[in-house]
């Protein structure tokens, strides 16, 4: 009987082998974390499990995408990490299927290993072998170097069991671990022959050897010498239809009996060995000929395996299917010019009966489940309804970009979308740390927890400088996957920094110096800096990927990838935030618990995910492929020509100074009490304010939502106006309530404010909108960055604005503690000037083009350049950004934090202990 055809190595039935190693693998990995966590401290522990966990997080990718992949498939064409010798199309007799480039059977993985899956398959050996000696390495460390302190912290155990157990781990480890170096070490020699296993068997012989040990069946031993002279000897043409006699009907061509790709007989041979019905039908149906203009002019290519054709070798025993060979036809559209309009060339491509004919031969029709990368279409007529059901032009439906409409469960968009849910738990964590860390740790002065805001909002700041090394310098081959490995990387390494630091004790009071702990939390938030720093540089080159999707999507949906980024960065920060709520909730850091997770604890844990799962998720399925034409940007000197180009036109420069002056005048300018109001007249605890910050996260995500849904043709100008009067209407009655003591509660004071994130949430999508309408191919992350750069902006400079205004209301700590009238005065007057700025703010919508439509109108009515207005807007930006630099790190040291500059009053008097 006939097998049936194996998709993938997930199919059933399973083989012995590969279930043996699903067993293996993660019994051997829980096996060393138990041994490492349970026989070394902790912190000797992280050291030594951290990169066990990276190797082992690649290794099952790897393997994920070897099992999941189907090797019949046709790769699309990209840069590859490993040089993959060239290997035609070939059958595989365990899996009934041909696969492109195959190399093997391998019964672990029980798959075909083709050009499709060659590279993670040799990935995964290649980790296998690290991972199993890494392993069998700490594990011989353990059983005789530091086996004298493991036994000094476990004195109870029994010396006996415990060597007995490291030592069967460490001879599984290194059984394995010799049998993944030969597999890597053969297929390393095969790279450097430029061969394939198959190929290497055929021509060097292996006496089963390969076969026995390795597990790479690659064909049958009974067939071996038979193929060995394929190379030698010219096929013989196939046996004819007539030698099965005419008992065959047209049944006998099913595709799924018959290896693809190959050459069939003519036209007249077929029919005249068929039925007298076949050959009547075949001389009523006349050739047609198919008009290229209705097909948008498509190209009948004939899809060749290789050099030679190959046929299917029979099975014994079982019944032999009718050898006609058949030759699949792929139509690629191509751009449809005025010669295709004016001339019709003729194609001799008709059906007849389960048949087509390309130039008199036979070619099979195949089901569409067959052909998943390639499409047939033959039509006996010109019909343009169906025509245009099947080729839509490029850019008809409003698209900036062509690709079709983009599927959104892809491996590379979820690997895409994942980087964004990493990205949000540290968003998520690191801005919510500011209160409890420097407000009730660290007890950070107002202007100092202003300007530490100010370091961790940084990074959002310096965007366009990463979008512009990710456009046009390109890291082995790539320029996008570079810099998010590179961000994630420098973001492991602060993590593990700050998780090894030693924070010092909490702020006193009592004492008579706290110097060293107010300089501590300096560090500790430049340190908060330089992590978001990181991760945002991995955040740039996938907004520059969003981008690229973004435009490939009609003009009616259009902003949907936007909302759905941003809507998973926003649930995963409320995550985030609900691990620092419950997790650092004692009296050291503003709440009421008796325990914590420890001041470290959290940093470990986001050194583990997101940081140790970005990083081989980012190398194996992020897709990242350098643009057809980058003559535009093949240096510096000619990107920045054509960056200076871009800024220069009014619809450029406009928006970004919408940019600046509305979010500067609506959230920058804050006021410095604010902190202490939260804390000594509101009493808000920790844990309640990071669940009413998860509530918000979830509330932000659902306007995010409802933008993506129903508002992409909303009128940018109302839901702007009407998004930020609501916002602070609401938030004014709140403080005001809470600053002349007509209802002082944490509930009340967090808990209203919530409704606060449905406006915010749409304010803040419209600028997303706004970006992939300007962006051109080429150009995405450092518009992108350009514009995000100068949105962010304001959230650097207007706490240093912030700091020299409210510098001489008295709205220190020790003042509101006081609660005098006086005071409560002052702090008003600080909350009328952040809420006037609001109003100002709506001054400023004007600048922004309504919609979609009327930004494109301004691009083609207005496409003069204003080197002026351009140079003095990315001037302005640049002066503002290092004078934002310069007055936050100044605020950070006690020394320094008086100077005026810094938001002090002057260092002419001691300051505050």
């Amino acid at each position: 009987m006939r097998h049936n055809v194996r998709l993938n190595g997930l199919q059933r039935p399973y083989s012995k082998d590969q279930m043996f190693s699903w067993f293996l693998q993660p019994t051997l990995i829980a096996a060393f974390i138990a041994i490492a966590g349970c026989c070394l401290e902790v912190s000797l522990a992280l050291c030594v499990i951290l990169p066990y966990v990276c190797m082992s997080l690649v290794f099952f990718c790897c393997w994920y995408l070897c099992e999941t992949r189907n090797p019949a498939l046709t790769p699309s064409p990209k840069k590859l990490c490993i040089p993959v010798p060239f290997k035609p199309v070939r059958y595989c007799s365990a899996c009934a299927k041909n696969s492109p480039g195959l190399d093997h059977h391998c019964t672990w993985l029980n798959t075909c290993i083709g050009d499709s899956n060659y590279e993670p398959f040799y990935i995964l050996i290649l980790t296998g072998t690290l991972k199993c000696i890494y392993q069998a390495i700490i594990g011989a460390v353990l059983a005789t170097t530091w086996l004298d302190h493991i036994i000094t912290l476990h004195p109870t155990a029994n010396n006996n069991v415990l060597l007995a157990i490291l030592w069967i781990h460490n001879i599984i480890c290194l059984i394995l671990g010799a049998a993944y170096g030969a597999l890597t070490a053969f297929h390393t020699y095969l790279l450097y022959l430029g061969m394939g296993t198959y190929d290497f068997i055929l021509k060097y012989g292996t006496n089963n050897c390969c076969i026995r040990m390795l597990k790479c069946q690659c064909l049958s031993p009974t067939k071996k010498q038979q193929r060995s002279q394929v190379q030698e000897k010219t096929p013989k043409s196939p046996p004819t239809p007539n030698s099965r006699g005419e008992k065959r009907t047209s049944k006998t061509f099913n595709s799924s009996l018959t290896p693809p790709l190959q050459a069939g007989p003519s036209k007249q041979d077929i029919v005249e060995n068929r039925p007298g019905w076949f050959k009547k039908f075949t001389k009523e149906s006349s050739p047609k000929e198919i008009c290229p203009s209705a097909l948008r002019s498509p190209k009948v290519v004939a899809q060749d395996a290789g050099n030679e054709p190959h046929t299917r070798p029979s099975r014994a025993n079982s019944k032999s299917h009718d050898p006609v060979f058949v030759q699949d036809v792929a139509l690629t559209p191509t751009p449809m010019d005025a010669q295709d309009e004016q001339t019709s060339i003729p194609c001799a491509l008709h059906p007849v009966g389960n048949l087509y004919f390309v130039n008199g031969h036979a070619m099979q029709r195949r089901s569409s489940h067959e052909l998943i990368d390639r499409r047939s279409f033959v039509s006996s007529c010109p019909s343009d309804d169906l025509n245009r059901s099947i080729y839509l032009a490029p850019l008809e439906d409003g698209a900036l970009r062509p690709g079709g409409v983009p599927s959104y469960t892809t491996p590379a968009m979820l690997a895409l979308l994942s980087q964004y849910i990493g990205i949000g738990l540290l968003y998520g964590a690191i801005p919510n740390l500011l209160y409890p860390y420097f407000t009730s740790y660290f007890h950070l002065r107002g202007h100092q927890f202003n300007s530490a805001k100010t370091l961790v909002n940084l990074g959002w700041s310096l965007k366009v400088f990463v979008g512009i090394l990710s456009d046009c310098v390109p890291i082995l081959g790539y320029r996008r996957k570079s810099y998010m490995l590179i961000g994630w990387t420098l973001t492991l390494a602060f993590m593990i920094v700050l998780a090894t630091m030693d924070m010092g004790p909490p702020y006193d009071p009592s004492a008579e110096d706290n110097e060293a702990v107010l300089d501590k939390g300096g560090l500790v938030a430049i340190l908060f800096g330089l992590a978001t720093i990181s991760y945002v540089i991995a955040d740039v080159p996938a907004d520059a990927l969003v981008v690229q999707v973004a435009q490939q999507e009609p003009m009616a949906t259009r902003g949907r990838m936007q909302s759905l980024i941003y809507m998973l960065r926003t649930l995963a920060a409320a995550v985030a935030a609900a691990l620092v709520g419950f997790g650092l909730n004692s009296k050291n850091f503003a709440g009421n618990y008796s325990w914590d997770i420890g001041i470290n604890t959290i940093f470990i844990i986001f050194a583990i995910f997101p940081c140790c799962f970005m990083i081989p998720i980012t190398i194996i399925f992020i897709e990242d492929n350098m643009p057809e034409d980058d003559s535009n940007i093949a240096t510096l000197s000619a990107y920045f020509s054509h960056c200076w180009i871009l800024v220069q036109k009014r619809v450029t420069w406009q928006v970004m100074i919408f940019n600046f002056l509305f979010n500067f005048l609506n959230s920058g300018i804050t006021s410095t009490a604010a902190p202490y109001v939260m804390l000594v007249w509101a009493k808000v605890e920790n844990v309640n304010n990071q669940l009413t910050t998860i509530v918000g996260n979830l509330l932000f995500a659902s306007a995010l939502a409802i933008m993506g849904r129903y508002g992409t043709m909303w009128s940018w100008h109302w839901v702007i106006i009407i998004t930020t009067i609501a916002a602070n209407v609401i938030d004014a009655i709140v403080q005001y309530a809470t600053i002349y003591n007509v209802l002082r509660n944490q509930w009340f004071y967090v808990g209203v404010p919530l409704t606060e994130n449905l406006p915010y949430a749409m304010q803040f999508i419209v600028s997303s909108f706004l970006i992939v309408e300007l962006a051109d191919i080429g150009n995405e992350g450092v518009l992108y960055g350009l514009m995000t750069t100068v949105s962010n902006l304001p959230s650097v400079f207007g706490p240093v604005v912030a700091n020299a205004i409210f510098g001489s209301f008295q709205v220190d700590e020790e003042s509101i503690r006081s609660d005098t009238s006086y005071v409560r005065n002052q702090v008003a007057y600080t909350y009328l000037i952040y809420y006037g700025t609001t109003v100002l703010a709506c001054f400023c919508v004007p600048l922004l083009p309504n919609q979609k439509p009327a930004l494109h109108q301004l691009q083609q009515r207005d496409r003069a350049h204003y080197p002026i207005v351009g140079g003095t807007v990315v001037f302005a930006c640049f002066a503002i950004l290092i004078y934002s630099i310069a007055a936050s790190l100044l605020s950070m040291f006690n020394s320094t934090s008086c100077l005026v500059i810094a938001g002090g009053k002057g260092c002419s008097t001691h300051p505050l202990k």
